[in-house]
């Protein structure tokens, strides 16, 4: 069982508990918590957390670098970062102990050179071999990419000794996928080359059984798995295959196909991909075709177009809809797998032409956030363990909860998924017929 996170701009995250915060203000901390962050360290640290030994790689810099490595060492997670000129970021959240708000703030972070590109793209090609146990990328060909000279190299079957290198004129398979999507390459952006969602009355779905619908015709999923923390399953032939997650942001000045082209060459590796991010990034990462991926309501709203609107029908229900539809229509733009995380009312996945609710209620929330992060976690480690796409998706929605009620972000304690898990409620959403 192999996951590798990918996180190009890691973070150390500082986070102050104070009473009574509000904007203008003078405070003393009641406690401060520092750890190296950033959305894929995160997931390693979930990875972990539930038994795994994952490898996290991506870029550090500076005395703020070297901190965010001395965290995941002795928190016994294997690294391997391209060290930059330039200073890891910062992260600062303020939870106010009073009103349960959390308050955010985010360095973008600094640029990296097209020399630390280009090292970090022979870095991963090194991990994929490793984590392949073979000499060569699966299947036919494959691209390795040096963007140093942002172009791509194909690498035949036969070389067996293939390295990344520039050939000036090759392009990866993403990048050409990139052309169906808007926005791709720094091109303007064609609003209609997504399909957009014009009010639920076009993409209805119904309610989980239970929950007053009319045309449901889906059951509970009554036959619950256990997971069984420390020892792999057995359910299909996909057991111990890795899995490699792309998270976060990009650094300043980073092109948006950063993941695509990642995606592309870890794919040729016959690795499963996931990509949670935002924006372009996330844009192209869909073209080129992730295992699963997993945008929060705001980033697949912008992604395929769809308005806030009003909620007119009950906050849970209208979002639940909206999200089942959303999730549907960027599966179909390359995606395996589409888990659309929705905050304190859960998630939805949609695979293979039917969609899913996933959701636990808990009390005493302290902080969320990091929740998303430990939810693509709690995935991943599955999914490397070879246990099959539902039984992910329960565990995944238990570690994000989990995450919720511990004070620091990307954190929890597996007792609280254990007592969790068995109450994590996935249930079929079915297409309403007229």
């Amino acid at each position: 069982m192999s996951v590798i996170t990918v996180t190009p701009n890691a973070a150390l995250d500082v986070t102050y508990f104070v009473r009574g915060f509000r904007a203008g203000g003078v405070y003393r901390a009641l406690s401060v918590a520092k750890k190296a962050g950033g959305k894929g360290l995160n997931v390693a640290r979930a990875v972990r957390t539930l038994g795994g030994d994952p490898l996290a790689t991506g870029f550090a810099g500076g005395l703020t670098g070297e901190r965010i490595l001395e965290d995941l060492s002795r928190e016994g997670i294997r690294a391997r970062f391209v060290r930059t000129a330039g200073e890891s970021r910062c992260t600062i959240t303020v939870v106010d102990e009073e009103t349960g708000l959390v308050t955010e703030i985010r360095e973008a972070g600094e640029a990296v050179s097209e020399e630390e590109l280009a090292e970090f793209s022979r870095l991963f090609w090194e991990i994929c071999r490793s984590a392949s146990g073979s000499e060569a990328p699966l299947g036919r060909s494959t691209f390795a990419c040096s963007w140093a000279d942002i172009c791509c190299s194909e690498v035949s079957e036969s070389d067996t000794r293939s390295q990344p290198r520039s050939c000036g004129t090759g392009r990866c398979g993403a990048e050409e996928r990139l052309r169906r999507l808007p926005g791709p390459m720094g091109e303007s952006p064609d609003p209609a080359a997504l399909p957009r969602c014009d009010g639920l009355e076009s993409a209805q779905w119904c309610e989980p059984p239970g929950r007053d619908s009319s045309c449901a015709t889906g059951r509970p999923d009554q036959d619950r798995t256990e997971i069984r923390f420390g020892e792999p399953s057995q359910v299909d032939a996909q057991a111990g295959r890795p899995v490699v997650v792309f998270s976060g942001s990009l650094r300043p000045g980073m092109a948006p196909d950063f993941y695509a082209k990642l995606i592309e060459l870890a794919k040729g590796w016959g690795f499963l991909t996931i990509l949670d991010t935002s924006g372009d990034a996330l844009k192209s990462g869909v073209a080129a075709g992730p295992f699963l991926v997993k945008p929060n309501l705001t980033e697949a709203r912008e992604l395929v177009g769809m308005e806030r609107g009003t909620p007119g029908e009950g906050e849970e229900t209208f979002l639940a809809r909206a999200a089942a539809a959303m999730a549907s229509r960027i599966a179909s733009h390359g995606p395996k797998v589409v888990v659309l995380s929705m905050g304190k009312h859960g998630a939805v996945m949609h695979h293979q032409g039917r969609t899913w609710s996933g959701r636990v209620r808990i009390d005493d929330v302290r902080n969320p956030v990091g929740s998303g992060d430990s939810m693509v976690g709690g995935m991943a480690w599955a999914l490397a363990r070879g246990q099959d796409i539902i039984e992910a998706f329960k565990l995944g929605v238990a570690c994000g909860a989990a995450n919720a009620l511990t004070a620091t972000a990307g954190e929890f304690r597996m007792e609280d998924v254990r007592a969790l898990l068995d109450r994590v409620e996935v249930r079929p959403y079915e297409p309403c017929k007229p």
